[in-house]
């Protein structure tokens, strides 16, 4: 299945973490687009879970909360619509 994520989300989950992303297939400014099979989609919605807990990083890490990290649990509060979409229309 093909899934748009997110550019700043998509970057930390492939490039920095390099975690089971899919086949990277294109980007813009915005979005990077993936061709990813059922694991490779439910690695990305955990993932995305986890980040998008805005309440759980302003707790635990407030210096790292305000150094960047907001724009990412942000962009992966994005990502789950997508993400979402992309494993619905595998079923």
């Amino acid at each position: 299945m093909r899934v748009k994520i997110p550019r700043l989300f998509a970057e930390d989950h492939d490039i920095n973490r390099e975690l089971p992303s899919g086949l990277w297939l294109d980007a813009n400014d915005r979005y990077m687009t993936y061709y990813c099979n059922p694991v490779e989609l439910q690695a990305w919605l955990e993932d995305a879970l986890f980040y998008a807990d805005l309440d759980h990083w302003k707790l635990a890490g407030p210096d790292w909360y305000r150094e960047g990290g907001r724009a990412i649990c942000a962009s992966a509060k994005r990502a789950l619509p997508h993400i979402r979409a992309a494993i619905n229309a595998n079923h």
